[in-house]
């Protein structure tokens, strides 16, 4: 897969965050819709195309939404350095199950729930981004700069109360 693109933007990030975080608010099965419209290996060659399905920010796996968000080994570290940053030491269980803990805790009003929301959706959005800068740029940041650089947009949209609970990992 080749090409230009610069990927990024507050456009996408509002884009995918709306929806990600509209999305949330009615059911856990929209966003896997959603989610799902993503364009990784797995539904590129379902078209037809001729590309390689190995996951490209590890090549250890398939290219599916499931691995790339949250089992893929490089996004799973990501993933739990970030939950470290707000208090909560946890591993990840995939896309699907986050999913549906994001969801539940979407409906909680404690700080550790709502960062825990805001940490998700930014997440998938910087993983995405990354993902999308290795495959364009053939560049890709490090597990500590994707942990950090989440937790300091998630921190950029919170109250002050709120800010006190990230710890930068």
């Amino acid at each position: 897969m080749q090409g230009s693109y610069s990927p990024g933007g507050w456009v996408g990030r509002i884009t995918l965050c709306r929806r990600v975080g509209t999305l949330l608010e009615k059911s856990t099965e929209d966003c896997k819709v959603t989610m799902t419209r993503l364009y990784t290996a797995d539904r590129i060659q379902k078209w037809g195309i001729s590309c390689s399905d190995n996951c490209v920010v590890c090549s250890t796996d398939k290219e599916t939404i499931d691995h790339l968000f949250f089992k893929c080994p490089v996004s799973a570290a990501v993933w739990h350095k970030v939950l470290l940053g707000i208090g909560v030491d946890k591993g990840s269980s995939g896309f699907t199950n986050e999913l549906e803990v994001v969801t539940k805790r979407s409906r909680k009003t404690g700080d550790i729930s709502k960062l825990y929301v805001m940490c998700f959706i930014e997440a998938v959005y910087q993983l995405w981004l990354n993902r999308n800068a290795i495959v364009f740029e053939q560049s890709g940041k490090t597990i500590e700069s994707l942990a950090k650089e989440i937790l300091f947009r998630v921190s950029c949209r919170c109250t002050d109360s709120l800010k006190e609970k990230i710890a930068y990992v």
